[in-house]
């Protein structure tokens, strides 16, 4: 065993030590996730925020739960008054969830429109305002609702009067109902244990129709109906293209419902092997230099595709996302500690790509959102990558804001962890 430990001490302090050399001297007391949050607060003209920035959107909402979590350990009150403009802006007195003050509802019609409950259940946790309470009621009695598959997976869209909605699944959509099941679940007594069963349920059948057994990444998108092209025979059900965001919001997904599920949770083994395959994909695909992985995840670094060779990039958004998955679930025991060294070079590679201009840091690298594609090629517009995308904002908070920000440069919690045997 003392062989062992010191092998296991060893190969982690070689990785902290890659990281620490790799890492300019002048950024690497830097605090980037609160850099990453000051951003948010005003435009590049030093303006307050206003328009798209502010809407009812899953990845506003994202980028201001990661605002959420720079507060909870900072304690600047800058981040939580700007979260709280949000809610104040897009849930009204009696609790109906409105476009902008006094405007019309928003139509909760598609996953996407449910994920912003999570961040209100923050605001009412913050400010105990009843509003907050009565609007994550109104997302609740909606998911209860909530047209499923023959096999009981969520569809993406409530659209039945469309074929390309209805029995369809997204990778992206387990992200958009299970952490606010969760903390739902756990804020309202009431709810008892049903939604923290349902996420976990759920997470179960996504996994079955999307995670690929072979790779232990998941494919795009499920459809039951074959509707889609891609899903027609004889081609498989689900879409052909593995890209790394869908990747990266299941796998958020399941640390998040397997950190809230108590032992001996019917689902608690399945999900587990999930995330172990999972993981596996991780450590086959990572891309050393720059730290990450590529926007088809599975790819090649050069794909061809009709149009001629196209660079398969390095994505910021999942590579961070990736990144927040394996250290959370090293902290929680269910991998391996040495895994911790993959999660670090990956936040290396999102500090490398923070741009610091007249004292403002920006985000580089990120993908705006993505349909599903039929093609590697569908996943390749470099004219979509795009400066501060809030995917890639949110992502990198959530990433930073984890024990994975310790190192670089803190790394006595991981040494002590490697010393007493907790592998």
């Amino acid at each position: 065993m003392s062989g062992l430990l010191a092998a296991l001490r060893l190969s982690l302090l070689l990785a902290v030590a890659f990281v620490l050399l790799h890492m300019p001297a002048a950024r690497a007391d830097t605090d980037w996730g609160l850099r990453i949050a000051e951003a948010a607060l005003t435009n590049r003209q030093g303006a307050p925020v206003s328009g798209g920035a502010r809407a009812w959107q899953y990845q506003q909402a994202l980028y201001l739960y990661g605002l959420k979590l720079v507060y909870d350990r900072t304690g600047d009150r800058r981040l939580l008054e700007h979260v709280k403009q949000w809610g104040y802006r897009h849930v009204e007195p009696d609790g109906r969830i409105v476009a902008a003050p006094g405007g019309a509802a928003i139509e909760l019609d598609t996953l996407d429109s449910l994920m912003p409950g999570l961040l209100v259940l923050q605001l009412w946790q913050a400010t105990g305002d009843q509003r907050f309470r009565v609007a994550a009621d109104t997302i609740r009695q909606r998911l209860r609702e909530w047209p499923r598959t023959a096999s009981g997976a969520f569809w993406h869209r409530d659209a039945p009067s469309s074929r390309f909605a209805s029995n369809v699944i997204w990778a992206d959509g387990s992200f958009m109902f299970t952490p606010f099941l969760v903390e739902y679940s756990r804020l309202v007594p009431g709810d008892g244990r049903t939604g923290l069963d349902e996420a976990a349920r759920q997470l179960d059948v996504y996994g079955r129709h999307l995670q690929d057994p072979d790779t232990g990444l998941l494919w795009h998108a499920y459809d039951q109906d074959r509707d889609f092209t891609w899903a027609r025979p004889p081609r498989p059900q689900h879409a052909p293209v593995i890209w790394c965001r869908a990747v990266g919001w299941y796998g958020i997904s399941l640390v998040t419902v397997l950190d809230a599920l108590p032992e001996g949770h019917a689902y608690r083994p399945a999900l587990l092997a999930r995330l172990a395959k999972l993981v596996e994909g991780y450590r086959s695909t990572f891309v050393a230099d720059p730290g990450g992985w590529r926007q088809v995840m599975a790819g090649p670094a050069v794909i061809q595709t009709a149009n001629g060779s196209t660079q398969n990039f390095v994505e910021t958004s999942c590579s961070a996302m990736h990144a927040h998955v394996i250290t959370r679930a090293v902290t929680r025991r269910w991998l391996p500690l040495a895994d911790h060294a993959l999660a670090a070079r990956a936040l290396q590679g999102m500090i490398d790509r923070v741009s610091l201009e007249n004292g403002r840091a920006s985000l580089l690298g990120a993908v705006r959102g993505t349909g599903i594609g039929e093609t590697a090629a569908d996943y390749l517009d470099l004219s979509r990558v795009v400066v501060d995308d809030p995917h890639g904002l949110g992502a990198f908070l959530l990433m930073h804001e984890t024990p994975l920000r310790r190192l670089p440069p803190g790394t006595v919690l991981v040494r002590q962890e490697a010393e007493s045997g907790l592998a």
